[in-house]
């Protein structure tokens, strides 16, 4: 969806994962963040992420980078958290900026001591921020807008399949087994007709 702008597209990603803030772009990409399970959520636009974090989802890479998550097995800088983290972006910016500008960071009022591990934690830095970086350009996936318009569809064929998968739940088809629909008949008893010959093991 992100390569079709032109067709002034919405596409709103729902998920429990804060790393998909990273590609929040407002009039073209929201995130509906899950809180607890699906019962409490949150919708991000720009504003929301600037709200909750000090800066933009440009930032949200970043941010993860010299922070580090244990989760995600993302290493981070040593001595750097959540609040550092978050001063270093709002008064410098993004990672690469923050190197560029590594022998001028004191005219910015950054302490020697974070300098310094600064310094030493380049190297983990940039292979965090590899790591945190959610992948947009993946070549060879076909995407046509027209095969996510809902369709109508058979309501009594799916009644059918849901009443073959109780069957089957029941017990009353062995796993693993082939039938034609005469037995699939003879094993449910009727319960649908649905039945027809199954082409794979169950």
């Amino acid at each position: 969806i992100k390569d079709q702008k032109d067709k002034k597209i919405t596409c709103i990603i729902v998920s429990g994962d804060k790393d998909m803030l990273q590609l929040v772009d407002d009039g073209q990409t929201e995130v509906y963040l899950l809180k607890k399970g699906i019962s409490e959520y949150e919708l991000y636009n720009e504003d929301a992420v600037k709200q909750r974090f000090g800066f933009g989802p440009e930032h949200i890479v970043d941010f993860k980078a010299l922070m580090g998550d244990s989760s995600d097995n993302i290493p981070g800088i040593a001595g750097i958290g959540k609040k550092t983290a978050t001063e270093l972006i709002e008064k410098i910016g993004g990672v690469e900026k923050i190197y560029k500008n590594i022998k001028k960071l004191e005219a910015y009022n950054i302490k020697k001591s974070l300098i310094d591990k600064l310094k030493q934690g380049k190297k983990d830095a940039l292979l965090s921020q590899r790591l945190a970086q959610i992948k947009i350009n993946v070549k060879g996936i076909d995407f046509s807008l027209k095969d996510c318009v809902v369709s109508s569809y058979d309501s009594e064929e799916v009644k059918n399949m849901e009443e073959l998968k109780k069957a089957i739940n029941d017990k009353k088809i062995a796993l693993g087994y082939f039938c034609d629909e005469r037995e699939c008949e003879d094993h449910i008893k009727n319960k649908t007709d649905g039945a027809k010959t199954l082409n794979m093991p169950l």
